[in-house]
């Protein structure tokens, strides 16, 4: 097991995070800072632990399914994103939800930002702390299990939250909405134009939040994204 290695339990899920095998080393060129890039370790074959979660997992949330073992298109483009929008800077406080492998608060945490990269799954978290150590950004960023229907930590105090292709199931809408009212901070949102995602804004207007929409263009290996901005009134 890599180094820092995590024991866990939370919401349905107890033991030790699984071991993550056939690992492949893959970089991700950057944006900012120019000419810099990502190395990171990504499963060999995603939909086998896709399976394989979809055996063991002993509760309903979708968030333990294995999908963080897929580096998806979403995140490139989004990896991309984090390098030139001007709601991140050196020391901007962020956390990330559904961080799967890690890239894109990664790629946020290498324009300076501190980074706190959150998902459900125990195993992708585990590998994101491989995949920080890998990029010595140990200073920078943590790593933490954390699924949106509980309380948020009261130390993280976020300047921003990040999540890319989290708006995949409608029933998570209103739970995303209550944790950005919770926060009390600017969410930067973004999502591969999924049609099961086109009624997130309205949602988050209904909860009080003001939403801000526009789209991105494909990065190399990237898909286009919706992208939204959403604020607490």
């Amino acid at each position: 097991m890599p180094s820092g290695t995590l024991w866990f339990s939370n919401a349905g899920y107890a033991g030790r995070v699984p071991e993550t095998p056939d690992l492949t080393l893959q970089s991700f060129p950057l944006i900012t800072p120019p000419g810099a890039e990502l190395r990171l370790w990504l499963p060999a074959d995603p939909d086998d632990h896709v399976r394989r979660a979809q055996t063991e997992r002993s509760g309903p949330s979708s968030d333990l399914l294995g999908f963080w073992a897929t580096l998806w298109p979403a995140a490139i483009t989004s990896a991309q994103l984090v390098g030139t929008t001007n709601l991140i800077d050196e020391g901007t406080s962020i956390l990330e939800i559904g961080c799967g492998c890690g890239l894109v608060g990664l790629a946020a945490a290498m324009r300076g930002a501190t980074v706190t990269l959150t998902d459900g799954d125990p195993a992708g978290v585990e590998l994101t702390v491989r995949n920080i150590s890998e990029n010595a950004l140990d200073d920078r960023c943590r790593a933490e299990v954390f699924r949106w229907e509980d309380a948020p930590d009261p130390a993280w105090q976020p300047d921003l939250l990040l999540g890319c292709d989290v708006l995949y199931d409608p029933k998570a809408h209103p739970l995303l909405a209550r944790l950005i009212a919770d926060l009390n901070c600017t969410a930067l949102l973004t999502d591969p134009q999924r049609p099961s995602a086109a009624g997130a804004s309205s949602i988050f207007r209904d909860h009080g939040l003001r939403v801000w929409e526009t789209t991105a263009p494909p990065a190399p290996g990237g898909c286009a994204l919706r992208v939204l901005m959403v604020q607490p009134n």
